[in-house]
């Protein structure tokens, strides 16, 4: 019995999922179409590569170091010296894409 609990809630979690996710792809493709048509081919071109650069500095700076701390966390979670030195390793690689990105920023 417990067991056809459990498949019953991982079935409603993974439904819940898949609807959130239909949903934000929805309503995410219609807030692009009307951005698209708001403000034109030009602008939404300068916007979309903003968001395009802000993204790959994002994923840059992150550099997986979040998950690897979550699932060593969950693991280890007496192991406080690994958490620091993911936190120091994480700063430093913020404050390094930050002053590439600025860098660049005078370039384009």
């Amino acid at each position: 019995m417990n067991r056809m609990n459990n498949d019953i809630i991982i079935f409603k979690n993974t439904a819940y999922q898949i609807l959130g996710k239909i949903m934000v792809s929805f309503f995410g493709l219609v807030a692009t179409a009307y951005l698209a048509r708001y403000l034109g081919v030009r602008v939404f071109g300068q916007y979309n590569l903003i968001l395009t650069y802000a993204g790959l500095a994002f994923v840059l700076a992150d550099f997986g170091l979040g998950s690897l701390l979550i699932r060593h966390s969950a693991s280890h979670p007496e192991d406080k010296k690994y958490s620091s030195f993911i936190y120091s390793l994480r700063i430093i690689l913020s404050l390094s894409v930050c002053a590439v990105l600025v860098m660049l920023s005078f370039i384009f």
